[in-house]
């Protein structure tokens, strides 16, 4: 630590700044402990910035406490430094915890911890308390809700949507005792002085907890379907065993395809469904506690319509203390549990809009009188190679902000058009947004609006800059253009591979690997199985996937058989439509048709360079997905064929060329003649996978020959991929090559904002701007 090289006498002074993760998570009365322990007298107090201490001791001692700062911090903290320098002796007395400061400077990093899981001393609580029994909204400085409550800084009570509750005498004495753990818990509150539950049905509205966790319970027993408002936004739950109560459900939620998430009552019911693993088990433990794509085992009873016949299932364990309550206190083993919305809008969080919403439809919606002012919605994830890789990233771990070489201050980087986060610049750090969803969608961009509007409020920013994609046609683009300030354009794919440079630290030049669905290339044309020499400055385009045509433009995206019929075209000519494929018998001949005309007359079609339209044509050319119900169903469906490791790879895989670009056709027609010779759909999906893999090991020791790079960066969103992922990181890195990749920020479009604010703050910080 800087600044005990001054100190010599045995009674010294110094002052110490903290930053990171620590405010709402009891770090002062924690530093007030540790301060006991080491005989330290002076004060602690929150800033804009972080902790601001001044310590007196003796030497030895100031240097033990300033060391178990970071290495003894609570758990839910992240403490990124401690700075210290010599300070004035003023022979303090004892050691106290001073209030808050209130002014906020336009550079301080405002850190607003997520909202976390409630933790075991509040649910032993919970069942011991007289004021806390069955109490839904228990929590302490360990856990809670934090940034769904927060309207302003600095974290008090005052600046929360607690601020109505005002509390009674035993929460406040809590509250103000500094060896309590409820000290300085903003939502502190009980029974007495707190919010509350209801329940309503068309026809009454109940306010006893247990009649509510009752009625709940009678409803999903009987294959209904319940609204419950949970930390970030409303859930819609039905019996996930049930398949009719699913199928209403998805009615109801107008979402025919896509898999559901399920939340288990504990970690054994969950075993009896899944097959996890221990680094699984972890996560599903974790303070964020989000939801994991799991094992399904073959003998779980959830309805197939629940994970739509998928291999895996989003499954996640009860995090808030109605949750807990409900499941102790019922039969009920597990719930259907989705974002509480309708296809492609933004989840509900406000309780008016919740009950004109949901209440005419649903047998009943479960409500509380606290406000949510942050919406966000369960983070998502996947164990890939025992390490724990986050794919829609949101509750638990926004707005924790993430440390970039270059100062960040001022630029505000709108995302992409699909699965959208936003990022804003604090000092060197960025601060992401919490997934906000598809800005095609009306009520999706007034949403992205607002959220943009209140993190300017909350984090006192102000943006000077504004970084957007090339496309000119995002909502995104077009809300940077009529900004008013000074814009830079960072092409879609150079922000995937900066992305994934910022999240590892990473500066220097690497072989970049972005392989996605779309994104707008710089030769007008659409790009997505790009390999790219990259730094945050700038890119060259080495190798890129040979073009395929796109008949119907963005219309292949929901009917990919269009893709696979012109990948057919285009390696075989017209002569396919004789061939006895199984795809092309259940195919329309006039829509065939109509497909080839308009390529062959140029009408509408695009060119994609895309390997998430491979992905497409191959699930399509097998039968897997002509017609996708949701995003990304293809590959999907292609991945959940496999049943290898990637931790041997098969040597089989379909021929690959690799000149002036990337030609598809070994693979296509290879796919074509092992369809005929009836191989299994697995052993193809497998030799479709290790091919991609090839491609990658190719073109990185052929650039690796030719520059001498050896670090390879992989992003984009085929590389949310498991097989995938995991098999290309362990043959680079077998050959020789370090490798890069992505897991605290999303590899698909919910990380683009992150490599955005990185390449606009390393051209300003050169000059480029």
């Amino acid at each position: 630590m800087r600044g005990f090289h001054n100190i010599t006498s045995s009674l010294s002074s110094i002052d110490i700044t903290v930053e990171g993760r620590i405010q709402g998570v009891g770090f002062r009365p924690f530093l007030y402990h540790l301060g006991k322990e080491h005989a330290i007298k002076g004060w602690v107090k929150n800033n804009t910035e972080g902790v601001i201490l001044h310590a007196e001791g003796v030497t030895e001692n100031l240097l033990s406490f300033t060391e178990e700062i970071a290495t003894k911090a609570p758990a839910s903290a992240r403490v990124y430094s401690v700075h210290s320098s010599p300070g004035k002796l003023n022979y303090y007395n004892n050691f106290s915890i001073y209030p808050s400061e209130t002014k906020i400077s336009s550079a301080a990093v405002s850190e607003i911890s997520p909202d976390i899981a409630v933790c075991s001393s509040c649910l032993n609580d919970m069942k011991n308390q007289k004021s806390r029994t069955n109490y839904f909204f228990t929590n302490c400085t360990n856990c809670g809700p934090r940034f769904s409550i927060i309207r302003g800084l600095p974290y008090d009570r005052a600046q929360t949507t607690m601020s109505s509750f005002a509390m009674c005498k035993t929460c406040s004495n809590e509250y103000q005792d500094i060896q309590d753990r409820r000290f300085h818990a903003q939502p502190v509150s009980c029974h007495n002085c707190g919010p509350s539950y209801s329940l309503f049905r068309k026809t009454e509205q109940i306010t006893n907890n247990g009649k509510i966790i009752q009625i709940t319970e009678e409803i999903i027993a009987k294959g209904g379907i319940c609204a419950i408002k949970g930390l970030g936004g409303y859930h819609l739950a039905c019996d996930p065993f049930n398949t009719e109560a699913v199928k209403k459900l998805r009615s109801f939620k107008r979402r025919e395809g896509k898999p559901f998430a399920v939340m288990f009552a504990s970690i054994a019911e969950l075993k009896n469904h899944t097959k996890i693993s221990k680094e699984e088990e972890v996560v599903l433990k974790s303070p964020e506690a989000p939801i994991v794509l799991v094992k399904l085992a073959a003998s779980s009873s959830i309805a197939p319509s629940v994970y739509q016949r998928l291999s895996k299932v989003g499954a996640f364990l009860p995090y808030t203390p109605f949750y807990h309550s409900f499941f102790s206190k019922t039969g009920v083993k597990a719930l259907v549990l989705t974002s509480g919305n309708f296809s492609n809008q933004p989840i509900i969080k406000d309780n008016k809009e919740a009950l004109n919403s949901f209440l005419s439809t649903a047998d009943a919606v479960v409500t509380y009188n606290r406000e949510i002012y942050n919406s966000c919605d369960d983070s998502v994830g996947t164990v890939i190679d025992k390490k724990f890789h986050i794919m829609r990233r949101s509750r638990g771990w926004v707005p924790e902000s993430l440390p970039l070489k270059s100062r960040t201050e001022g630029i505000l980087a709108v995302g992409a058009e699909l699965k959208t986060c936003f990022c804003i610049g604090k000092n060197n750090r960025a601060i992401l947004s919490q997934h906000i969803g598809d800005l095609k969608n009306p009520e999706t961009e007034e949403n992205y609006y607002n959220t943009i509007d209140r993190f300017k409020e909350l984090f006192n920013f102000s943006p000077s800059l504004i970084v957007h994609d090339l496309h000119p046609d995002y909502i995104s683009t077009k809300y940077a253009e009529k900004s008013g300030l000074p814009i830079v354009k960072v092409q879609h794919h150079h922000a995937h591979i900066a992305s994934c440079m910022a999240e590892n630290g990473f500066s220097e030049k690497v072989i970049g690997f972005s392989f996605d669905g779309s994104g707008l290339g710089t030769d007008g044309n659409i790009w997505g199985g790009e390999v790219l020499v990259c730094s945050l400055e700038n890119f060259q385009r080495k190798f890129h996937l040979k073009y395929l045509p796109l008949p119907g433009g963005d219309a292949v995206v929901n009917e990919p058989w269009r893709i696979a019929v012109a990948a057919l075209y285009t390696v075989f000519g017209r002569k396919f439509l004789s061939f006895p494929l199984p795809f092309l018998r259940e195919l329309d001949r006039s829509k065939t048709d109509m497909v080839l005309r308009m390529i062959e007359k140029n009408i509408n079609t695009p060119l994609s360079s895309s390997i998430g339209r491979l992905f497409d044509t191959a699930a399509a050319l097998l039968g897997l997905c002509s017609y996708s119900s949701f995003d990304a169903e293809g590959p999907m469906r292609m991945e959940a064929l496999i049943t290898e490791p990637a931790d041997n790879l098969s040597s089989e895989y379909y021929p690959v060329k690799i000149a002036e670009s990337i030609d598809p056709s070994p693979i296509i027609s290879g796919i074509v003649d092992d369809i005929l010779q009836k191989l299994s759909a697995g052993k193809i999906s497998l030799k479709f996978h290790n091919s991609i893999i090839q491609i990658i090991v190719m073109a990185a020791e052929a650039i690796r020959k030719s520059t001498g790079l050896n670090t390879c960066a992989l992003s984009g969103g085929v590389f949310m991929n498991t097989y995938l992922l995991s098999g290309c990181r362990k043959t680079l890195k077998s050959r020789g090559f370090t490798v890069l990749t992505q897991s605290k920020v999303p590899s698909n479009d919910g990380g683009i904002a992150l490599g955005q604010i990185a390449v606009a703050a390393c051209l300003r910080e050169r000059g480029k701007l």
